[in-house]
């Protein structure tokens, strides 16, 4: 299957979406991009946990930061990002607000936090159905995992 545009599958269902290497100069680093993100009220898609989690937390307010936790590619990065869009779907936009996608054997969870941390996380079975599911909203005092 030929991999499919992350920014493509964002635009798709509404959101005004870009590819850093569209936008920013070669040698931009991590603060630039946060910046630019910033200055145009984007919400930040990024595997670089350690990097913009840091840098995102002395960047309040912001638009929020999805962190796609394991690092793949193809299908399956598509489909974690599609269950990111799925969960800001349901819950809304993730202002100063961190949501973090990772694998836990066949599951995608998703852990949505502020900065600094205070989880709230859920389940997703990774089967055929699996980014179908309608109850993953969670109240906010509630940090533990649901499977759906």
């Amino acid at each position: 299957m030929p991999q499919r545009s992350l920014v493509a599958v964002a635009r798709r269902v509404g959101h005004d979406a870009h590819h850093v290497a569209h936008v920013a100069s070669l040698g931009w680093k991590d603060w630039n991009v946060v910046r630019y993100a910033r200055d145009g009220d984007f919400i930040l898609f990024t595997n670089n946990a350690s990097g913009f989690r840091h840098l995102y937390t002395a960047q309040l307010p912001h638009a929020g930061l999805i962190i796609l936790v394991p690092a793949v590619d193809g299908d399956l990065q598509w489909r974690l990002f599609k269950a990111a869009l799925d969960e800001l779907a349901m819950v809304g936009e993730p202002v100063n607000r961190v949501l973090e996608v990772d694998l836990d054997g066949d599951d995608a969870t998703l852990a949505r936090y502020d900065l600094p941390q205070q989880r709230i996380s859920s389940v997703l079975p990774r089967g055929p159905a699996a980014f179908g599911c309608q109850d993953r909203r969670l109240p906010a005092h509630d940090d533990s995992k649901r499977r759906c």
